[in-house]
């Protein structure tokens, strides 16, 4: 069930005798309280990746650009970014990520929920899809600083483990998910606490292009599709504004072209 990097970390932490964890194991913890100190570790690494791109500074960004949006409500835009802690450990408690290889963040703000994918699962196609430009500029630049700073040292660190790390597509686009074909997800995450009506309606509708057995991550409000089943019933994790809750959804029935509707004619 673990996230694959997560796990490998975990099963080192054993073998070294790691106190925080082993005191977690043996008190017979859930797998959230054993894992979270190797969370905690990799949420230093998360840290790193956004240097120079505080929460404010992206807040400031994306107020700056929200008035270029003309199709959709300002409301649908308001600025909140996912936290690290949560996100991880909500997918170390509920989704089965074996053999799950694409990722996506539909509406991926400075690219968070894209870095905190990255870090602990070996996604092999990893992509934020966001609309607003200088939100999208802002995960670009952390992209760049990520190549260029983080990953070398990740991947030495890895070899000198004699565990080196899989390759990774990630990128970031900047667009209307509305127009963006993203059905060949294993895994989405969306920050959804301010979407209107016709964008929750659009991800529920659009979402039984996916392939049965892969898993929607919402946040506050609820798919409305017969195609998901809730596997968590929603919790409360902190986020950038204060405490959200996450429902995670698998696909229980097998991608259907027929009951979704298409992209939008002006894509």
């Amino acid at each position: 069930m673990l996230p694959s990097k997560l796990n490998v970390l975990l099963h080192e932490a054993i073998a070294a005798g790691d106190t925080a964890v082993i005191e977690a194991l043996e008190g017979d913890a859930g797998i959230k309280a054993v894992i979270r100190p190797i969370v905690d570790r990799v949420g230093l690494v998360w840290d790193e990746c956004f240097e120079g791109c505080s929460l404010h500074h992206a807040k400031q960004l994306s107020s700056a650009d929200r008035g270029q949006i003309e199709n959709l409500a300002s409301i649908n835009l308001t600025y909140g970014e996912v936290s690290f802690h949560s996100l991880a450990l909500a997918m170390c408690g509920h989704v089965d990520l074996k053999d799950k290889k694409v990722f996506y963040d539909v509406g991926s703000g400075s690219g968070r929920g894209c870095f905190c994918a990255a870090l602990i699962h070996d996604f092999t196609k990893i992509r934020g899809v966001e609309i607003v430009p200088g939100l999208h500029g802002a995960a670009k630049t952390q992209h760049a600083l990520y190549d260029a700073k983080i990953l070398p040292r990740l991947r030495e660190e890895a070899k000198a483990k004699d565990s080196p790390l899989q390759a990774q597509d990630l990128d970031f686009l900047c667009a209307d998910f509305r127009h963006f074909d993203w059905s060949d997800a294993d895994v989405v995450w969306a920050n959804s606490t301010c979407f209107g009506t016709e964008l929750m309606t659009h991800l529920s509708n659009f979402s039984q292009r996916m392939k049965e057995g892969s898993y929607f991550i919402t946040l506050t409000q609820r798919l409305n599709s017969p195609h998901w089943e809730l596997v968590a019933p929603g919790e409360l994790y902190p986020m950038s504004w204060g405490t959200a809750t996450i429902y995670i959804w698998k696909k229980v029935r097998p991608a259907s072209a027929n009951e979704d509707v298409p992209l939008r004619e002006d894509a």
